[in-house]
């Protein structure tokens, strides 16, 4: 689900690809407290809940980056789920 209609750019870090923000500024993981998405990290712009700084709307799931062999791994799994229930 991504709410931004902007474009994201991405750079390289010691803990792998970190995302960058409409503003230009490396996106902050943030954690949902709502009932239908709790505890569910998500990417934003770090000046969100900065003290009324402007910023912009970018979000972003982290769940939804799952690619390569995780995501492989991930859909062997479900199918071996769905083939037991």
């Amino acid at each position: 689900m991504e709410l931004s209609s902007g474009s994201t750019s991405s750079f390289g870090s010691n803990s792998g690809v970190r995302k960058l923000c409409e503003c230009g500024l490396p996106a902050k993981v943030f954690k949902s407290k709502t009932d239908k998405n709790p505890n569910r990290r998500f990417y934003g712009c770090q000046l969100y809940k900065e003290g009324g700084n402007a910023h912009c709307k970018f979000f972003r799931w982290l769940d939804e980056e799952v690619i390569g062999w995780p995501k492989r791994v991930l859909a062997e799994a479900q199918s071996v789920i769905k083939e037991k229930t």
